[in-house]
């Protein structure tokens, strides 16, 4: 049932920490989707190994409200499918939509992947510019780097 995903107490600090532990040990297949969703290179912002109530979902994005799953082997055995069933019911009571992936579509087909995650997204590929990121210059205006008082020093050396 849905409510087995209720957080009490300290649950919070475990789950963030697992979320970092996640976060650093990806699959290769989360590695691969993960260099194309960073950096809002699809025009929206994804978080990765985010936590959802009680749940880690892989990939996250709010502005569009979708969750995506990437499935191991392990979620070829029926208590899995059972475990993935009722974590789509969850997130789906929250309002959020659930798209699963196979670890094999993603070494077999990154782009028809990402494809499939950017209509998700309503964004269109082909028209999709860089995204800008604009922050501002921990120098104040006067002592600017020469490359403009919205660049960081982190960026200007990307």
């Amino acid at each position: 049932a849905i409510g087995e995903f209720k957080i009490v107490g300290f649950g919070r600090e475990i789950l963030r920490d697992n979320a970092r532990g996640l976060r650093e040990q990806q699959t290769l297949a989360e590695r691969l989707l993960w260099s194309r969703l960073r950096g809002n290179k699809l025009g929206v912002r994804f978080r990765r190994q985010h936590r959802i109530g009680n749940i880690i979902v892989d990939f996250y994005c709010a502005e569009t409200a979708l969750v995506i799953e990437l499935d191991g082997r392990s979620h070829e055995y029926d208590e899995q499918l059972d475990k993935d069933e009722r974590r789509n019911e969850y997130l789906i009571s929250r309002g959020l939509r659930v798209q699963r992936f196979s670890n094999q579509q993603v070494y077999r087909n990154l782009d028809g992947t990402v494809r499939t995650i950017a209509r998700l997204c309503a964004v269109d590929l082909d028209n999709l510019t860089a995204p800008t990121r604009r922050r501002p210059s921990p120098l104040p205006p006067s002592q600017s780097t020469g490359r403009g008082s919205d660049v960081s020093e982190r960026e200007s050396l990307a």
